[in-house]
Parts: C-alpha cells; structure tokens; sequence
C-alpha cells in the first residue's frame, strides 16, 4: 500500500514511518515543516507538506495514496498542562479535515489514534473494545474523534493506545525525576489501574491494525500488565533510590486495566510486555 502517516513528526509517528517501510508499504510523511524532510528522506519516505486544518493541501498529500494514518495531537508534556485546548482542537476539527480530506483525494482506508482511557474500569475490572466508554474533560476529545470518525462510510480503524512511555515520549525521565527527588506522588488511595504501552509497541500495534484484513474495527493496544498506580509508583520509587511515594495526588485519569487480546489476535505481541521490562 501507499500509506500517508498525518502527524510523522510527532513521537508516535518517527516510530511509524520506518515500520511501514519496512513492511514493504511506501510511506508519504506529511509534514508542516520543511526542515523535518531531511529526516524522512533519509530513511526513503516522501515527503509532503500539510497542516491538519488546511483541508485543500491535506487533500493534494493524500493524492494517490490507499490509506492514510492520522496520528496528529498536541498532547501536553507531562507536568504542562497548557496545550490541552490545542489538543482539543487538532483532535476534532483536525479529524474533520482529515476525514473531508480522505474523501476527495479517494483515500479510503483510514486509521485514526485513540485513547485506552475512555474505557475506565469500575473497580479494577478488565475491559476490553466491547466494554463502554466514557469522556472526562481530559478524554472528551479523543470520543468526538471516534464519533466523526465511526460516522464515515470509509473503512476506518480505531486503535486506542494506554499511556504511552518511551524515548521521546517526556513521562520515563518526568517520572523517574520525581521518583529520586521525592515528589512522586500516588494518585488518590493508588489502587486505581493504569495500562501501559512502549511507544515502539503502540507504532507496531498501529500498523497491524492498518494491515488487517477487516475495516471498522477498534483495537485496545497496550501491553500485558495493567498495574496500580501504588505497584508501579513503588517501584519507580525503589529503582530511582528515593522514598516510598505518598498517597492523596490528584487523579487526572480515570482507573483504566484493558485487554490487548483482539490486537493480539493479528499477530501482534509486545516487544515490552510489562513496565519492568521497559522501565530497567
């Protein structure tokens, strides 16, 4: 296939681009900015220049290509909580130009990057792509996308991703910086579940789901391990040589422990199949 990635520049999408090439697809990076091509060119992808709301000029980088992965987000470092609005907007009004954009260049096979943590557990219960969901101020955004989304004829793919670390990503150096420093602190009593994934394994997740035979499909991708919040900040706290972190932090995210087993069933394993593993 001739896959545009939209947001190549981004840490999820640097992982993409190369994965694609070397499945065999070729790859058009749409950029805004001209100094990123450089990069993409020397790993042999195209290169065209775009923003996200410019619905004509996302249209003529889309020209020609069979499936385009929309993976555009201005999520806020971590420890910045500034750029929620611009997220908000490149979410929503991005995924209508993207989705306007798809139709009139004939690009009909579309994936588009969600969130796992608007599928909240109740009491720590597994949840999985048949389980409900729900939008907080923080989520809301990534449920409109899957609306507008879902709503198209086209066959698109949903993959929602766990919380992301990995290089590039801000969270390992964010968490272990405060783990050593003693400023870790556990969200609320710290039994609520987070689920995690390496950012190399939600790249791999995302083009499994791009490759698979069916459309309109949803996919949770995350590794094997969800973990509390006290398990995991605990074990930061004695890898980094700092003190026990203390309960009573505000919780930004709702408890979310998910299933990866219909990712799973496309051959996809996690390179990183738990955070100890990642987190060395």
């Amino acid at each position: 296939m001739k896959v545009a990635v939209i947001g190549a520049t981004g840490v999820l999408g640097r992982n993409i681009v190369p994965r694609l090439l070397a499945n065999g697809h070729e790859v058009r990076a749409v950029v805004r900015r001209r100094d990123a091509i450089p990069r993409f060119a020397a790993i042999g992808a195209e290169t065209a220049s775009a923003d996200i709301f410019d619905t004509g000029a996302l249209t003529a980088a889309l020209a020609a290509c069979d499936a385009a992965i929309n993976v555009a987000t201005a999520v806020p470092r971590p420890g910045d909580p500034s750029q929620w609005e611009q997220n908000t907007k490149v979410r929503v009004d991005g995924t209508r130009s993207f989705l306007a954009a798809a139709a009139a260049a004939g690009t009909t096979r579309l994936l588009h990057q969600s969130i796992a943590m608007i599928n909240k557990s109740d009491g720590g219960a597994w949840v999985d792509e048949t389980s409900p969901y729900y939008a907080t101020p923080h989520t809301r955004s990534a449920v409109d996308l899957e609306t507008l989304a879902r709503a198209s004829d086209l066959d698109w793919r949903i993959v929602r991703a766990a919380l992301f670390y990995g290089a590039g990503t801000g969270f390992d150096d964010f968490w272990r910086r405060r783990a050593r420093d003693g400023t870790l602190q556990v969200p609320g009593d710290g039994d609520g579940y987070l689920s995690l994934i390496h950012i190399s394994d939600a790249a791999a997740a995302i083009v499994a789901a791009l490759e698979a035979p069916g459309g309109q499909q949803i996919y949770l991708a995350s590794d094997d391990e969800p973990v509390t919040y006290n398990a995991f900040y605990g074990y930061l706290s004695t890898l980094e040589g700092g003190d026990a972190p203390a309960n009573g932090g505000p919780a930004f995210l709702p408890s979310f422990r998910v299933r990866n087993d219909k990712l799973r069933g496309l051959g996809w394993t996690p390179h990183f199949p738990n955070f100890r593993c990642g987190f060395v």
